[in-house]
This record gives C-alpha cells, structure tokens and sequence, in this order.
C-alpha cells in the first residue's frame, strides 16, 4: 500500500461519518416513523445525533421541538427553538413553532408558580420572551 492511499484510509477511519443529504432526509423520516410507531425516545436520540453531525439543518431542529413539544417537554423544546432562532431568525415557519409552544409554555409558567417553583417558572418566560420576534 502506498503512503498516500494509507494516508487516504487513516483520514477517512478519523473522520466522524457524516449522512449525505439523501441519506439524511431519510433519516429525518426516520425519525418520524419511529415517533409514529410509539418509540419517541428513539426518535429524539437520532434527531439529536443528527443535529450534532448537521448543525445548520433547521429542519432537525425543528422536528425536534415539535416532537418535545409533544411530549410536554417544553422547556427543552424552547431552548431547541432558540437553537433554531440562531440558525434562521426571520423564517416563518419559526414563527409556527413559537405559537405552538406558546400555550403549553404559558400553562408550565403557570404550574410552576403554583407550585411555588418561581425559579422554574422564570426559565419559561425568558426563554419564552428571547424568542419572541424583536427580542434578542
């Protein structure tokens, strides 16, 4: 073997292996089937396996929140949404996924403080209020 093709094979074993873009809408609908068949928690573990080897893919950040949101995850399903603000702040469909976080959000915000939880309860309503189109 020559030392460039061993070179060759030594970055291609070190290299984290990354789906191609078919591949990956295949995996998203994965995700999807896996949500469908009652297996939620797998199908969070891959959108979030393929959020980390697809950084800039909104559209896993968003099935993510959707299916947290779901779930009545909510807080992490906000912070998810976050992610997707930093990614794209001024697409629609982020101003989807806000409202339809908005009231489970208002209804944990709203647990909490009679719970007496108003550490927690703030978290909703920054997180909340970070997203909000004009906010930072």
């Amino acid at each position: 073997m020559t030392e460039k093709a061993y070179s060759n094979m030594l970055s291609l074993a070190t290299k984290p292996a990354v789906p191609a873009q078919s591949d990956l809408s295949a995996l998203r609908d994965l995700a999807l089937s896996l949500k469908d068949a009652g297996q939620v928690e797998q199908a969070l573990l891959l959108l979030k396996q393929l959020a980390i080897s697809h950084p800039g893919d909104a559209e896993i950040l968003r099935q993510s929140a959707r299916l947290l949101n779901e779930q009545g995850r909510v807080l992490e399903c906000l912070h998810t949404l976050l992610s997707l603000k930093t990614l794209n702040p001024a697409t629609d469909f982020l101003i989807e996924e806000i409202r339809g976080a908005i009231d489970p959000t208002i209804q944990c915000f709203n647990q909490c403080i009679a719970a007496g939880n108003i550490e927690e309860a703030v978290q909703y309503a920054e997180v909340l209020a970070a997203l909000l189109p004009g906010n930072a």
